[in-house]
């Protein structure tokens, strides 16, 4: 009688330890297939907003997504008649922009969202050059490039072709 009483009681406890065990294992991942359905960007002003889903991480789980580019600019001297007055007053320059965030999948398992990569300020990007007196400091062209998006928790990464060109 003694058997019967333990084993229901450890059959009960068992079935009680893997219900609560099941959920924490969903929805912290429980071996999904993380996979991004897609990645693309937009220019919203000089900033370059970059939306994405992924799907297989899991119901509720938390995902750390980092979102890199290179924002890359020319700066030039020019005079007061608005000419470059020599060509090597042309100067190349160029910034590596990042941006993690932590982001929780619905429960589907799917994460939709964005992240900004915001583009220096115009004072940052002019005091790269210094001209000589009597010529201006001036932006020439500006873009982004080398655009990749990783969710850091799974280890994947999506690079995305494209140059995004700002002026």
């Amino acid at each position: 009688m003694r058997i019967r009483r333990f084993l229901s009681i450890l059959a009960v406890t068992l079935l009680a330890v893997f219900a609560i065990g099941a959920p924490a294992q969903a929805a912290s991942g429980g071996g999904g297939n993380p996979h991004f359905i897609y990645v693309n960007a937009q220019l919203v002003g000089s900033d370059l907003q970059v939306n994405f889903k992924e799907a297989g991480v899991g119901a509720g789980a938390t995902v750390d997504v980092t979102t890199t580019a290179t924002f890359s600019f020319v700066l030039g001297c020019i005079n007061g008649g608005s000419n470059h007055p020599k060509a090597s007053n042309k100067t190349a320059f160029s910034n590596t922009v990042s941006k993690s965030e932590p982001f929780t999948a619905s429960a589907g398992g799917n994460v939709i969202a964005s992240e900004t990569l915001n583009a220096p300020s115009m004072g940052t990007i002019l005091s790269n050059l210094i001209c000589p007196p009597g010529q201006t400091t001036t932006l020439l062209s500006a873009a982004w490039t080398n655009l990749s998006v990783t969710d850091t928790t799974n280890g994947i990464t999506v690079n995305v072709p494209g140059t995004w060109t700002v002026f």
